[in-house]
C-alpha cells in the first residue's frame, strides 16, 4: 500500500424497516483521490443490484475528510440509485465534512439527517 494513500474502512449493514430494504454504509477515515477507486468498487457492488428497490444511507459519523473526488462519486451513486427507483441519503456527517458537501450544493440534492435512524425512517416513508 502506498504510504500516501488515505486510510478508509467501509462497513455495510443490511436492514429492513417496515418491509423496506435499507443498506447503511459507514465510512471511517478519509475519502479522497488516493482511495476513491477502492471506495467506488465497494459501493458499485452494492448499488448495481438491479430490479431491487432499496435505500442507501451513507453514515459519515467517522469520516473525517473528503474532497471533490468523493463528492463526484456521491453524485454518481445518487444518479444510479435514482435510475432504479432507489434513494440515497447522508447521516451523521461531521461538521467539517458536511461544510464541504454544503459548499458545493450537494445538500440541495441529497438530504442529510442527524442520525442514521432518522435517515432510515425518512427514506422508508417516502
Amino acid at each position: 500500500m502506498n504510504s500516501l494513500m488515505s486510510q478508509i474502512q467501509i462497513t455495510i449493514s443490511n436492514e429492513k424497516i417496515d418491509g423496506h430494504a435499507v443498506k447503511v454504509i459507514k465510512f471511517k477515515g478519509a475519502a479522497d483521490g488516493s482511495n476513491i477507486d477502492e471506495i467506488n468498487e465497494v459501493i458499485s457492488k452494492i448499488i448495481s443490484t438491479k430490479n431491487k428497490k432499496f435505500s442507501v444511507v451513507l453514515d459519515g459519523s467517522e469520516l473525517n475528510f473528503i474532497n471533490s473526488t468523493f463528492i463526484g462519486s456521491m453524485t454518481d451513486w445518487h444518479l444510479k440509485l435514482n435510475k432504479h427507483g432507489s434513494e440515497l441519503a447522508l447521516a451523521n456527517f461531521e461538521l467539517n465534512v458536511l461544510d464541504t458537501i454544503r459548499s458545493v450544493g450537494m445538500l440541495k440534492v441529497l438530504p442529510h439527517f442527524k442520525t442514521v435512524n432518522e435517515a432510515e425512517l425518512a427514506l422508508t416513508r417516502s
